[in-house]
């Protein structure tokens, strides 16, 4: 591999010890190393083995990547970084991708994250979501590195559009009237749809009250100065979009105002409905990004820096005990 360095981008590090999760994050970052030059080293670390192992297989992938695979037992993790290091190109970004519980706290991450530039992660890995809030939001006072969320990047396409239709002051006001919303989701997980909601309440500064659970929707209790808001999440097939893809966001307002966002999923655009006590608007619609399209998850997985926005829905999650069963939905678990 070292004798074919070609014009590489970035070095990418994925590191996993579950096979289930090995094979998500295999999916999440193969289209990336197959599409943009760069080097790909993938640890498949083995906790449970009683054997003491450190296997390393140089692949030479296509003419965009090369690959070096490491399967690993747990007495012989410390030694990783340093089996690594040769293999990094030098002087090109170094991007982390944590395939376990952020709030792990196995000393491979430590030492992974002085070797990197930007640590990525996947809040639906954690098994405690307020703890996981509470710790990530030290993190990014600890770490001289850039975050970034893979759920958090799920939710831009929605936070994009909901930034579009509600861009004035007439419909910030609108927003400022909010008593009910319903976010539609495609189960079994429900991550994206506790992102997105839990982004406007702190973007709106609604201050939490309670949390609701039963088998099939979570209620979330907010306050602001002047109401009460409720929030639903609502968990419906849909087979046709990926596991936990949110399809339908909808206000109602204290004045009988209803506005809902309605994803097309075939023409990649989201149609807004809006309608009063005394007529209904004609809808018009605003594209939508999707993960799905690989030029869109690069720009936000890899080299978007996380914004203020996510450290407030932090604040906010960490307030949260949510329940068990809520976050024990996770596609990772």
């Amino acid at each position: 591999m070292e004798d074919k360095i070609r014009g590489h981008l970035f070095n990418i590090i994925v590191y996993t010890h579950e096979p289930k999760k090995s094979t998500y994050f295999q999916h999440v970052v193969q289209p990336f190393i197959e599409k943009y030059p760069c080097r790909a080293i993938f640890i498949e670390g083995d906790l449970t083995s009683p054997r003491d192992y450190l296997e390393k297989e140089i692949e030479n992938g296509t003419d965009t990547y090369d690959q070096l695979r490491i399967r690993v037992s747990s007495s012989r993790l410390f030694q990783v970084p340093f089996v690594i290091l040769p293999h990094l190109v030098p002087d090109l970004p170094i991007y982390l991708v944590w395939g376990q519980d952020p709030d792990s706290d196995l000393p491979i991450l430590s030492q992974l994250q002085k070797l990197a530039t930007r640590f990525i992660y996947d809040a639906n890995c954690s098994h405690d979501l307020a703890s996981f809030s509470r710790k990530m939001l030290k993190k990014f006072d600890q770490l001289p590195l850039d975050l970034m969320d893979i759920e958090w990047a799920k939710v831009s396409g929605w936070r994009d559009v909901i930034a579009q239709v509600f861009h004035s002051q007439k419909e910030l006001g609108f927003l400022r009237k909010c008593c009910q919303l319903l976010i539609k989701y495609n189960p079994p997980h429900d991550i994206e749809a506790i992102f997105l909601q839990g982004w406007l309440a702190a973007q709106l500064e609604w201050n939490f009250q309670s949390l609701a659970s039963n088998e099939h929707t979570q209620t979330i209790h907010y306050r602001d100065n002047s109401q009460s808001i409720h929030v639903t999440l609502l968990p419906q097939e849909r087979p046709t979009l990926r596991e936990g893809r949110i399809f339908e966001v909808a206000f109602d307002t204290t004045d009988h105002v209803t506005m809902t966002l309605s994803l097309m999923e075939k023409q990649s655009k989201v149609m807004v409905y809006l309608s009063t006590p005394e007529k209904c608007e004609l809808p018009f619609s605003f594209p939508i990004s999707d993960m799905e399209k690989r030029s869109h998850a690069m720009k936000e997985i890899f080299y978007h820096r996380t914004s203020e926005h996510y450290r407030h829905l932090l604040r906010l999650l960490g307030e949260i005990e949510w329940k068990k069963e809520t976050t024990a939905q996770g596609a990772l678990r």
